[in-house]
């Protein structure tokens, strides 16, 4: 449920034209020049990665941590409490997929249907998987 968007996204999002590009292929300079991709920007995506990794998993932890929470009297279906590590767990990956979804909507420079559709059938199938199974 957060694969395909990024897959969509990769393939459907253009920058500029095709006839642009063709015209001018001094747009390709930077990627030449290694200015895009290189060891520095690495390394800050690196960083962003575990900082959104820790942030997705500490703050869901530290809620559900020996808190008494709302959902403690709720039992599920199966009888199992709602609370330790299905909660925590449910929790994160919401919040994950919340974070993969708006990330990749905030790096969208086209907004067409099918990217959008894509970002909001993501977080439907999570819910569903949720829900449902």
């Amino acid at each position: 449920y957060t694969s395909l968007p990024i897959i969509v996204f990769g393939v459907l999002n253009r920058d500029v034209e095709y006839k642009s590009v063709l015209a001018q292929p001094q747009l390709y300079s930077d990627g030449q020049l290694k200015m895009d991709f290189n060891r520095m920007k690495m390394a800050r995506w690196l960083a962003n990665g575990v900082m959104h990794a820790a942030l997705v998993y500490f703050i869901p932890a530290g809620i559900f941590d020996g808190a008494t929470s709302p959902f403690d009297a709720l039992e599920s279906p199966r009888g199992e409490p709602l609370d330790g590590l299905l909660m925590v767990g449910s929790c994160v990956a919401n919040v994950l997929c919340v974070v993969v979804n708006f990330k990749l909507a905030l790096e969208m420079s086209n907004w067409t249907v099918v990217g959008g559709g894509i970002l909001a059938l993501s977080i439907a199938a999570f819910w569903f998987l949720i829900l449902f199974l």
